[in-house]
């Protein structure tokens, strides 16, 4: 049975998010016609990735890497397993939602709603911290994770706010 902290579990995890991973960074590559028509909501959400700011586009890497090196803690630690968790289910309810939100709404901020389940993993990594010993490879991963983690959340919570005032 699969259950959080078995290397069974950190193994499913670690391949979710991996093909993720390799999806996210191929999707610049697959070589695609323009679109014809209307704009979808989903042609305008790759258009706001693409013209990001430089340093927002220097912090996602910083991002990516922090979440890449989670795989090499995925198969033994919980806590590795529950940071992974986050970028597959924000992904998750991102692509689920993006349909349902009008073309005219679609920002950064619908994008930092997503982000607002990472909350939960900041969170059970925060109460695991004190426990975990800081010279050691995973120890300097969870303080990195905690960190990005907590900076990330900040401006998320800013531009995901901005996004639903957009509504009223």
């Amino acid at each position: 049975m699969l259950k959080l902290g078995s290397w069974q579990f950190g193994l499913l995890i670690g391949l979710v998010l991996l093909g993720l991973m390799i999806m996210l960074a191929a999707m610049p590559l697959i070589d695609r016609p323009p679109l014809e028509g209307p704009a979808t909501s989903a042609s305008v959400m790759g258009a706001i990735m693409t013209s990001l700011p430089p340093h927002v586009v220097l912090w996602m890497t910083f991002q990516d890497y922090i979440i890449f090196a989670s795989l090499l803690f995925v198969l033994w630690r919980k806590e590795a397993q529950i940071y992974a968790l986050g970028p597959i289910a924000s992904h998750i309810f991102l692509f689920a939602l993006l349909p349902f939100v009008p073309v005219d709404k679609v920002s950064v901020g619908f994008a930092a709603l997503s982000h607002w389940l990472w909350a939960v993993p900041l969170y059970l990594l925060i109460r695991a911290w004190p426990q975990i010993d800081k010279k050691t490879g995973f120890g300097v991963w969870i303080t990195l994770a905690i960190a990005q983690l907590s900076i990330s959340l900040v401006f998320d919570l800013r531009d995901g706010a901005k996004f639903l005032l957009s509504f009223l």
